[in-house]
């Protein structure tokens, strides 16, 4: 009989490991925006942006959804599984983001414009932040293809052989797909000037 109210702790113990495991997955819905910024994780590179819900500031999202795959052009809400990683190495996600559904899926108006700045720098050429690709187009991060003019291509290359970052105005075209077209070149500045002279 003297070893009941350790069953019993014992009991209560396990119950409440359990509430613990399950407070560590969330099920929620998040938007995700028609088009990426720049952003800095372990190193430069494109992040998609996310809000929790509709009347939030669009901010960005260090990380992936695991069965998502963001296009270009759409806008998302989707419903997903949040579980929090115990723990998580130095600089590693302390969540981990599943895609349980696609609740919509929009193209964003063909009238839409949008500001990317691109004008971080690392060691390795193949990774700049915008390089040529073909003629009349060229790529951020290696992941987006913009299509420039003539006169457009000049200038950008001009400014990447300056090291000087871009701040530009974009729109899609009809096919999101395709590359983006600049509306205008907004700003240029030196890399280590750029933020306070154009962001």
């Amino acid at each position: 009989m003297k070893y009941f109210p350790l069953a019993i702790l014992f009991i209560l113990l396990a119950g409440c490991h359990g509430d613990s495991d399950q407070a560590k997955i969330v099920k929620t819905v998040i938007y995700v925006d028609h088009y990426k910024s720049e952003c800095i994780g372990s190193f430069p590179t494109l992040c998609m942006r996310v809000k929790d819900n509709e009347s939030e500031e669009w901010h960005n999202f260090y990380g992936w959804i695991s069965g998502f795959n963001h296009k270009w052009g759409y806008s998302y809400e989707l419903k997903v599984e949040i579980e929090t990683i115990e723990n998580p190495p130095e600089d590693a996600l302390s969540n981990s983001y599943t895609l349980l559904s696609v609740v919509s899926k929009n193209k964003a108006p063909s009238e839409a414009v949008f500001d990317l700045s691109v004008y971080h720098s690392l060691a390795d050429p193949s990774l700049e932040a915008i390089t040529f690709e073909s003629p009349g187009v060229y790529k951020i991060y290696n992941d987006k293809e913009v299509a420039c003019s003539p006169d457009d291509c000049v200038t950008i290359q001009s400014l990447i052989d300056s090291k000087f970052g871009i701040l530009f105005e974009f729109s899609h075209q009809d096919d999101p797909s395709l590359p983006l077209v600049i509306s205008q070149i907004k700003c240029a500045d030196s890399r280590e000037s750029f933020v306070s002279s154009c962001l």
